[in-house]
């Protein structure tokens, strides 16, 4: 008598994810992106600020190695062809504000390299060694070029307070929340004192006309610590302004 021998199904290994499975897995990794993604933003801004600050802290050593060297003057638009009291030619040689053949280049800085913020996506720093028509990412302030083409030798010694006026800073708002006008909040720049030393700047003069985010270049208050709200301008004075530093 033949008996035949009823098999058990033979288990299927290698079994493939169903459909529900796979998106089950998406879903939970797009929600995982969606809280990581944020912090690790958050944590390459912090570290690109935490960069530039460094660096400007350079930019702020050699600036005061070069006022040290020059008898307590600041760089002056005078050494770059500005005739004195010609405040048209001091505009119009605005740029050797943040070109690096301009004031940048006579800081005489060992590391060129931290004239240009790692969050500037526009200006990035160069292949090589820089040339002089390349535009770093920060600026001489122009309150106080101008001012160097008025007062003949400006010494770090006349401001008014110069651990709260600022000399040298970012050209634009690379960090934070990148602003534009109709302004919302307060933008900030990566700026250097004239006593040398770096920090957050917290811009409060804003100006909205075509072409501009905002200016950083004058005075944040004016006589009696009024706030400067260009209606009018009160910020024209380096030696007696101050900024909120």
């Amino acid at each position: 008598m033949n008996v035949t021998r009823k098999l058990a199904p033979r288990r299927r290994l290698g079994r493939g994810f169903t459909l529900i499975e796979l998106l089950v897995v998406i879903a939970i990794i797009a929600v995982l992106a969606a809280l990581l993604l944020p912090v690790l933003a958050a944590a390459k801004q912090k570290a690109q600020v935490a960069r530039c600050t460094s660096n400007f802290r350079q930019i702020g050593l050699a600036l005061m190695v070069y006022v040290g060297d020059n008898s307590d003057c600041v760089p002056s638009a005078l050494d770059f062809g500005v005739a004195p009291n010609n405040l048209a030619a001091a505009a119009a040689t605005v740029s050797d504000d943040y070109v690096y053949g301009g004031v940048a280049k006579s800081l005489a800085l060992a590391n060129p390299g931290v004239l240009w913020c790692p969050a500037d996506l526009t200006n990035p720093p160069p292949a090589g060694s820089p040339s002089d028509t390349n535009m770093t990412s920060s600026s001489f302030r122009y309150l106080v070029w101008q001012q160097t083409c008025q007062v003949g030798q400006l010494k770090t010694t006349l401001f008014n307070q110069p651990s709260a006026q600022v000399i040298y800073h970012e050209y634009s708002d690379n960090h934070y929340h990148h602003f534009a006008p109709p302004f919302v909040s307060q933008p900030y720049l990566v700026a250097v004192a004239s006593d040398g030393h770096a920090q957050k700047w917290k811009v409060i003069f804003r100006q909205s006309i075509a072409g501009h985010y905002y200016d950083p270049n004058w005075f944040s208050y004016g006589p009696g610590g009024q706030i400067n709200t260009d209606q009018p301008n009160i910020g024209g004075d380096v030696r007696t302004g101050s900024d909120n530093l």
